[in-house]
């Protein structure tokens, strides 16, 4: 079954009880992404999303940085969003990102494992984390070769 088509038995379930969802190793791009995550829209009660080793990039995390930390448009309960071993994601995504951290729907743990994100997404995230009240990990370790640059 293509992503396309997951998106919408997701968005018809009658019983949005879901509380964790992975798609690991998709090739998920920054469409495919809007098509699930729209999808999810409507779990009020997924805690979990993880979308590690995808291909998504600065749209991509800007959808993220907008579904999670809108009030009107939250899932209210998500604490854990993985996007480790996402190496398309710059420097401009993680700052699409960093707000996560003090937005009306905080995520309390952030994983970017095995990622290049280098001194400018370091800042990025830094700027994100200053006045942040809620989050609790971010977890962040080496790629393959031993760096994070």
């Amino acid at each position: 079954m293509s992503i396309y088509r997951l998106g919408m038995p997701l968005s018809r379930r009658q019983h949005k009880s879901l509380t964790r969802f992975v798609l690991d190793q998709y090739n998920l791009d920054d469409d495919s992404l809007s098509e699930i995550t729209a999808a999810l829209s409507d779990y009020s009660s997924l805690g979990s999303l993880c979308v590690m080793g995808n291909q998504i990039r600065r749209e991509g995390c800007l959808l993220l940085g907008t579904i999670f930390g809108s009030a009107d448009k939250c899932y209210h309960s998500t604490q854990r969003l993985s996007l480790s071993r996402i190496r398309s994601i710059t420097a401009a995504g993680l700052r699409a990102l960093s707000h996560l951290f003090s937005s009306a729907c905080p995520v309390e743990t952030l994983f970017l494992e095995e990622m290049n994100i280098g001194d400018e997404g370091a800042e990025a995230l830094s700027d994100g984390l200053l006045g942040s009240t809620t989050s609790k990990h971010l977890v962040l370790t080496p790629n393959s070769a031993g760096s994070t640059q």
